[in-house]
């Protein structure tokens, strides 16, 4: 059975161009904007211990701990489809600084050469909430609704 919609062509080829052209470009300008808002908001508070000397995962040379080199946009694919998509993705340490962490004791770790080192108590710092501000804050600046109007306007 023939359709009687008028337009249905020109409907489905712009509804494709959506479907195929929005998601990466919006998320990847969405990521990249994202990531140079919370570079800016966690500036030189990105490891609360750097240069203090506390062994392998404190050192001021260990860069795989700090917080800002590992915080950057990253593509990614829903498995099972031809959907990408971009995120920002960071080390853990980030969960920490956003959310604070209080004092606490701390136990007794294996250091190198047969060495156990004991720490007393953990001093804690206060919450320096960036992630879901730094969201938000990209989503104002880059609305992914440009780009489906973009694309849209684009398939006609």
């Amino acid at each position: 059975m023939a359709s009687t919609l008028r337009g249905l062509p020109e409907f489905k080829k712009r509804l494709m161009a959506v479907r195929k052209g929005v998601a990466q470009p919006a998320t990847k300008e969405w990521a990249q904007e994202c990531s140079r808002i919370i570079h800016d908001r966690v500036g030189g508070m990105s490891m609360p211990y750097s240069g203090t000397g506390r062994g392998r995962y404190g050192s001021a040379t260990d860069s795989g701990y700090r917080l800002l080199p590992s915080i950057k946009p990253k593509a990614g694919r829903m498995r099972g489809t031809e959907f990408a998509f971009y995120t920002v993705v960071g080390s853990f340490h980030g969960y920490f600084v956003d959310a604070g962490v209080r004092p606490h004791s701390m136990k007794r770790r294996a250091a190198k050469q047969d060495r156990t080192v004991f720490a007393k108590k953990h001093p804690g710092y206060r919450a320096r909430p960036f992630r879901a501000a730094s969201a938000q804050e990209a989503l104002r600046r880059k609305p992914p609704m440009a780009k489906v109007v973009e694309a849209w306007n684009k398939a006609a």
